[in-house]
């Protein structure tokens, strides 16, 4: 007989759980390294490698903090919004017009891009 309902995600396929394997296998970190690097017990780490879900975040934060990566990456796989817009520099300040400023000058525009995050 059929059961019917919602398709069960395998414990593996979390997201943390993709992530944590992923991430130590970049960095060549195995888990009996990466829990005397931590506090975190070699146990509790087997456990979040095939798929269980965490329930210490500060051990999730500890594990972060090891890889060097962010505690957002890690868990979910995203990275943080930024908690500002993109604003001109005109938003940004008062444009004045200043006669001691008048006259030659030679100026030189450099546009300017914001750098991208590095996940440490």
């Amino acid at each position: 007989m059929k059961t019917m309902g919602k398709k069960r995600q395998r414990r593996g396929d979390l997201p943390f759980a993709k992530n944590l394997r992923k991430i130590m296998r970049e960095r060549g970190v195995s888990a009996r390294s990466l829990s005397k690097m931590t506090n975190v017990k070699a146990s509790t780490l087997g456990d979040w490698l095939a798929g269980a879900a965490p329930t210490d975040l500060l051990a999730v934060a500890e594990v972060a903090k090891a890889l060097k990566v962010d505690f957002q990456v890690l868990l979910l796989g995203t990275r943080p919004v930024e908690d500002h817009e993109e604003k001109t520099l005109a938003e940004l300040f008062e444009i004045e017009d200043h006669p001691e400023f008048s006259g030659v000058f030679l100026i030189e525009a450099k546009r300017l891009r914001r750098r991208p995050k590095t996940s440490n």
